[in-house]
């Protein structure tokens, strides 16, 4: 049995075979729907067996330092990244790392240090190889050895595989044997819609406080004169421009900058090549004024939450996040039979009070630059994540979706 690397610009031609009958975000769909979200060049590496390919994943080269975003390694490995699901005291820790490195002139605390990197994951934020061999301990390790050696060609001395699960053993076993150090980085976010019961089994599934809040949150909206809608399919194109328009406001709030018209072309793109017009949308009306929207598409046995959008110039917008995201969706999922709504990173509290259960997520780190390792090395073991389970915390959740930094969902 004879393995090789070999290496593809852009997207490579055998992607769309390997990637058949696997998840959302490795479907050439949304590739084509994220192209340039992650920046840089975008590379394939490709295991071949005996000529056959058997194996992909999805890299960029990223250049420069892309501050605040959740792919800039420096932000989210040794920064207090505040979008990110860690623990006060975590947080803390590694704000005294920083300063600390600041103090002693260490170049680690330079974030253009940490560029050029090759980054191992795909533009959803996930690391995700594809391929009948994608758990095979065998050609992932020639893959982690392959693109090391790549980016030893190439000048790179740092490489990062960021946002992989706790199921990629094979994978992972791969990365630790080639020297790579793990950090805890994030949690994505699922949540199980009842079978039975509609709303109301998915409010009793809540605390009792948390579904109390629920039930205050919907008489806020009402309150406000907010209506909730569904639309599907068909009747979803018409509505772009105003998805466009919220959806501009929402990125622009949590990343600062807003191109509206790339906006509305991947608002467009998922609607036809994620969702493959099968969208589902819910909406909040206040009066004639659209102040909210939800899209959701529909994939395998369960829906994943696409975009949100959001009037922030309007008060009658407060709660629609919850409205549009949360209970809006879940009847309109449980009456369609769907088992599981996916929400991604982000908004962590938000989505634990309201009954989502978070999966953890890890970054693996290699560079030939020692300073950098051993920043990696601290930083991991002052890393921890916020409990995941779906358990209700004590502190107030925030009341908007999709942190600075990461893609809004």
């Amino acid at each position: 049995m004879s393995y090789r690397l070999c290496v593809h610009p852009g997207i490579a031609p055998q992607w769309e075979r390997l990637a058949a009958g696997g998840p959302m975000l490795t479907t050439p769909g949304w590739l084509r729907a994220m192209a340039g979200r992650l920046g840089g060049r975008t590379l394939t590496f490709v295991v071949e067996q005996d000529g056959e390919a058997c194996l992909a994943v999805h890299a960029t080269v990223q250049p420069v330092p892309r501050p605040g975003e959740l792919f800039d390694l420096h932000h989210v490995l040794v920064s207090e990244a505040p979008a990110l699901p860690l623990t006060d005291a975590s947080r803390a820790a590694r704000a005294e790392l920083s300063g600390r490195a600041e103090l002693s002139g260490r170049a680690a605390s330079d974030p253009s240090r940490w560029t050029p990197n090759l980054l191992v994951m795909l533009p959803g934020y996930e690391c995700l190889p594809v391929g009948p061999a994608a758990t095979s301990s065998a050609a992932l390790a020639v893959a982690v050895d392959g693109i090391l050696g790549w980016a030893a060609d190439a000048g790179i001395a740092t490489v990062a595989f960021l946002y992989t699960r706790p199921d990629a053993t094979a994978l992972t076993g791969a990365l630790s044997a080639a020297g790579f150090v793990a950090t805890p980085l994030s949690l994505t976010w699922d949540l199980p819609v009842p079978s039975d019961g509609g709303f109301d089994a998915y409010l009793a599934s809540l605390p009792r406080k948390r579904a109390a809040e629920a039930g205050r949150e919907l008489a806020r909206l009402t309150a406000n004169g907010v209506r909730l809608r569904h639309l599907h399919g068909d009747a979803i194109p018409p509505f772009v421009p105003v998805l466009a328009r919220l959806r501009g406001q929402l990125v622009s709030k949590y990343r600062g900058r807003c191109d509206e018209l790339a906006e509305r072309g991947r608002l467009e793109s998922l609607l036809h090549d994620v969702a493959g017009g099968r969208a589902e949308v819910v909406l909040a009306d206040a009066g004639d004024a659209v102040v909210g929207f939800a899209l959701f598409a529909p994939f395998a046995d369960g829906w994943q939450c696409l975009a949100l959008g959001y009037d922030y110039t309007d008060p009658r917008s407060r709660f629609a996040y919850f409205g549009t995201a949360f209970y809006g969706a879940v009847p309109l999922a449980s009456a369609q039979g769907v088992r599981r709504i996916g929400y991604g990173q982000g908004s962590a509290r938000a989505k634990q009070d309201r009954g989502c259960v978070g999966t953890p997520l890890t970054a693996w780190l290699h560079s030939t630059d020692p300073e950098l390792m051993a920043t990696a090395r601290a930083a991991a073991t002052a890393t921890v994540l916020i409990p995941g389970d779906g358990r209700s915390p004590a502190e107030a959740s925030p009341a908007e979706a999709s942190p600075a930094g990461r893609k809004p969902a």
